[in-house]
């Protein structure tokens, strides 16, 4: 009886931390990796890189000796000699079929540092394959910070017109008190239930733009969007100092794409200028087995031939060729020049943009406060008959649009933050798939 005790106390406490686990609110680095373990976008760049590798596989098995198994079964029409016999006769087999089976060996020699060449444009593909799945999890990143922010938005500007809504009806069942009384007039008592009304289609659709905006967070991460998210980031006491284009440059993964796209280029015109060489290639064959064949190829086990070859003239094909990786190479080069000056405009930009929302930011805090203190006022004065309906009206829909526009710049300012980030080149590094494989997180009902 009491092991079967603990045993439901222990499966009741396993319940309750994971009933626990699945409701924590989750940070934005949280809702990241969990995008990156299902992002189909990731997935597909991480093909890429696959294929980029089995290149190099190929590249390298150009190198390595080719041994198969063959086995030639020859036919032809019967030829009938008038005296086939002689000397001659042990050199060659008159017959109109035979048969060989043999191993034959093929092993290239050289090949004008060709293969060699070509492996190092393997690797440089392969690392700028690497760089660009860092390119697609950057940008994924920013999806993530969008739709996570866009939910904390919509929940903030859901709240603040539930609050408006909550005092509206408050203020409604009092003006009809004063109007019962004879100390509000009818008109006031429509003015404040049509402002009502407003405002609860207005809280109806902004709890279904938080539900639109669950939605697409939840696309984002491929699974339910948590109940409850955390922002973990907090508002800067003021804008950064310009960062350095060529420091970021060097940490971003799109520059680092093209940087080996260069590297790759340079290869190509090695590959390209190798057919100018001569090319050395040994092939080989062991014979297993012969059929109807002559007493000398009977007696022959083996076969070497060493072949060596130089390009004297062919139309101008290689040239062509070479020309061409060069102007390839020059495109590259610009691609990462023009790279290069669009991240210090990037920079720039979301610097300025993070100083502008910030100064931004605080006026509207400071807005916020003295509507807060306005409306307070104005509601004393209209209970002393110092002011209007109209006016208390108008100071509550002040401080309403100021509290809005408030809310909409501090997750701006957030924002501003998360993509100076990125301009930069930081982003949270990406963990293994199996590492947030798990239960999926507990929806809002």
């Amino acid at each position: 009886m009491r092991r079967s005790l603990v045993f439901l106390s222990l499966i009741l406490a396993a319940s309750v931390v994971g009933a626990h686990a699945e409701t924590r609110p989750w940070t934005l680095d949280e809702c990241f990796r969990h995008a990156v373990a299902r992002s189909e976008r990731v997935r597909r760049v991480e093909q890429d890189l696959v294929q980029a590798r089995q290149l190099k596989r190929g590249a390298r098995a150009r190198t390595l000796p080719q041994v198969t198994l063959e086995d030639d079964y020859y036919h032809q029409n019967t030829v009938t000699l008038e005296d086939p016999s002689g000397s001659a006769g042990n050199a060659f087999a008159f017959t109109s079929s035979r048969n060989q089976a043999l191993i034959s060996l093929h092993q290239p020699i050289f090949s004008g540092f060709r293969d060699l060449s070509f492996l190092r444009y393997a690797d440089r593909n392969i690392a700028g394959r690497e760089s660009a799945v860092e390119v697609s999890t950057r940008d994924l990143y920013a999806a993530v910070a969008r739709a996570f922010y866009g939910v904390l938005l919509a929940g903030a500007q859901l709240e603040a017109l539930d609050n408006v809504v909550k005092v509206e009806r408050e203020r409604q069942r009092e003006i009809a008190a004063r109007h019962e009384v004879g100390l509000a007039r009818r008109t006031e008592v429509l003015l404040v239930e049509a402002q009502l009304a407003e405002d609860e289609a207005r809280l109806t659709r902004a709890a279904n733009d938080l539900a639109l905006a669950r939605e697409a967070l939840s696309y984002q991460l491929g699974v339910p969007a948590p109940a409850r998210l955390e922002d973990a980031i907090p508002v800067p006491a003021g804008a950064p100092a310009p960062p350095d284009p060529a420091e970021a440059a060097s940490l971003r993964p799109d520059y680092a794409v093209l940087e080996h796209a260069v590297e790759a280029a340079r290869f190509q015109i090695k590959v390209a200028r190798a057919s100018y060489f001569p090319s050395v290639a040994l092939d080989a064959d062991f014979i297993l087995d012969r059929h109807n064949y002559s007493l000398f190829n009977d007696k022959t086990h083996w076969t070497a031939n060493v072949t060596f070859s130089v390009p004297l003239y062919d139309g101008g094909k290689i040239s062509s060729e070479v020309a061409t990786t060069r102007s390839l190479l020059e495109q590259a080069l610009l691609d990462r020049e023009e790279l290069g000056r669009r991240i210090g405009l990037e920079l720039a930009s979301v610097r300025l943009a993070l100083d502008s929302d910030l100064a931004q930011f605080r006026t509207l805090g400071a807005s916020v406060a003295s509507s807060e203190e306005s409306l307070r006022l104005v509601q004393e004065e209209y209970r002393e008959g110092l002011a209007t309906n109209l006016e208390v009206m108008a100071a509550q829909n002040l401080l309403l649009s100021n509290r809005l526009t408030y809310e909409r710049q501090r997750y701006q300012v957030k924002l501003d933050v998360v993509f100076l980030d990125l301009a930069r080149g930081h982003i949270p590094e990406s963990p293994d798939s199996a590492s947030t494989q798990g239960a999926p997180p507990q929806a809002n009902p």
